[in-house]
C-alpha cells in the first residue's frame, strides 16, 4: 500500500535526518550541495576564520603613545586627523578583521550596504581660561571626496578641566565608502591637549 507522506499520521512522522547527533537549539543548514549540517542560530552566516562574513562584530581600537603625561597638542582651528596606533591592550579585532590602518590612520570598509556606528573616545584638556567653554568638531571623512560622512560639534566645559569624550558617528557604507579609507579629524576652536585615544567600530547590519 502507498502513503503519500502528506497523509502519514503526525505519530508516524520521523524526525529530520541527522537530529540525533545535533545539540541543543541546533537548526538544520543546507549548503547548496544536497547536504548541510546542523548548526545554532547564533552561529548562522558567522564564519569566524573569514571575520568579513560575520553579520555583526566590532574593531575596538586603543592607542597607548597619547597619555596624560604625554598628550597630543593641537593647535586652534587646525583640521587635525586622529592616530591611533592600536598597541594598547585593549584593542580587539577578533569579530570583523583588523579594519583599522595604523600607517594611513583610516578604516576601511568593504561592505557595500552594510550600517556601522563608529565611537570615538578621548580625553582633552584646553588652554582656554577656566570657567570658558570651547568647541570641538570630530568628522568622519571618506578618501572618495572631500565629502564628510558626518560630524558632530561637542560643547567642551572650560579650561582647567579634563573633559572625558565620547562621540558616536553611525554611517552606512554606501558605494562612496565602499572600499575607501575613512579618516577621523578633530577641529578645535582653541589650542588643545588630547589623549587615551579609543575607536569602537560596531557593524549592527550586513546584506549577505
Amino acid at each position: 500500500m502507498t502513503i503519500q507522506h502528506s497523509a502519514i499520521p503526525d505519530g508516524q512522522r520521523h524526525e529530520p535526518k541527522g537530529v540525533s547527533s545535533a545539540t541543543d537549539k541546533q537548526v538544520y543548514i543546507a549548503n547548496g550541495s544536497a547536504s548541510g549540517t546542523w548548526r545554532k542560530l547564533n552561529d548562522l552566516d558567522m564564519d569566524y576564520s573569514t571575520k568579513a562574513n560575520n553579520l555583526f562584530g566590532w574593531n575596538d581600537i586603543s592607542d597607548s603613545l597619547y597619555t596624560s603625561g604625554s598628550p597630543r597638542a593641537i593647535t586652534a582651528t587646525t583640521r587635525t586627523l586622529l592616530t591611533n596606533n592600536a598597541a594598547a591592550s585593549q584593542t580587539d579585532t577578533s569579530r570583523l578583521g583588523a579594519l583599522w590602518n595604523t600607517g594611513t590612520s583610516a578604516f576601511t570598509i568593504n561592505d557595500l550596504n552594510a550600517s556601522y556606528i563608529l565611537r570615538v573616545t578621548c580625553k582633552i584638556t584646553a588652554a582656554a581660561a577656566a570657567s570658558t567653554p570651547y568647541i570641538t568638531l570630530f568628522e568622519l571623512e571618506s578618501a572618495n571626496g572631500p565629502t564628510t560622512i558626518v560630524g558632530q560639534t561637542q560643547f567642551i566645559k572650560g579650561g582647567g578641566n579634563i573633559n572625558q569624550m565620547a562621540v558616536a558617528l553611525p554611517f552606512y557604507s554606501g558605494s562612496f565608502i565602499n572600499n575607501q579609507a575613512l579618516k577621523i579629524y578633530v577641529t578645535p576652536d582653541t589650542a588643545i591637549n588630547l589623549y587615551d585615544i579609543g575607536f569602537f567600530l560596531q557593524r549592527n547590519y550586513k546584506e549577505s
